[in-house]
């Protein structure tokens, strides 16, 4: 069974199966360390309807969750803004405790448009590679955009356009606009073969679509 890419699992000191949708479209699963793997398979088949439910009735909310002041949506989370001068020429992420360490001038428009759009090139170039070895695609250059109707495309010349806000969408999300687009380097079109070839990708690829469409425009 191919695990999909927002599912977590941990294998700990419990007695039974523990599911937990969050927000973020991801589904976090606590195992059994005894557990055989053919057992976790039968209950996640068992649980998938479930499983998508949940992750539909998140998907339905008119809206993300309403940020604070000192918050932004990064990676698909929110992380709290701690501002310091100490950090005046340099920012640090914290993702283990989902702080952004900044200077004051961090809250700049075009100081934190210039980060995530770094933040941006450094993960969807990383992750572009990542994927593309691994599913023997081919790829020419890849450019981090603002594209105000697209969230990614691919050029017959096997040019890769992604939008930066991606950055801001949960990561499987990003996983499938890369996916999306790489699979237009063998089909430059949206024909069955190539939502088969997506399908064979990214088997959440229905999910990860309708996020876009529901919570796009608030990124």
């Amino acid at each position: 069974m191919k695990i999909p890419d927002n599912y977590t699992i941990l294998f700990k000191n419990v007695k039974n199966v523990g599911i937990r949708v969050s927000h973020d479209q991801r589904v976090r699963i606590v195992v059994p360390k005894w557990l055989p793997e053919q057992h976790l398979e039968n209950i996640l088949k068992k649980r998938e309807d479930w499983i998508q439910k949940h992750l539909h009735r998140l998907l339905t909310r008119r809206r993300l969750v309403l940020l604070s002041e000192n918050e932004i949506f990064f990676k698909g989370r929110i992380f709290h803004l701690e501002q310091n001068a100490q950090f005046n020429r340099l920012i640090e992420i914290d993702e283990e405790h989902l702080v952004i360490h900044a200077g004051e001038l961090f809250t700049e428009k075009n100081r934190q448009l210039a980060w995530y759009r770094n933040e941006a090139r450094k993960y969807i170039e990383h992750r572009v590679q990542e994927l593309a070895m691994s599913n023997g695609f081919h790829y020419n250059k890849i450019f981090i955009r603002s594209q105000k109707t697209r969230w990614g495309s691919c050029s017959k010349k096997k040019n890769l356009s992604f939008n930066w806000k991606l950055i801001k969408a949960p990561l499987f999300v990003i996983d499938y606009l890369i996916l999306h687009e790489l699979a237009h380097t063998e089909f430059m079109n949206h024909s069955k073969q190539y939502w088969l070839k997506v399908h064979s990708l990214c088997s959440e690829y229905r999910i990860a679509s309708k996020w876009l469409k529901e919570h796009g425009g608030e990124l």
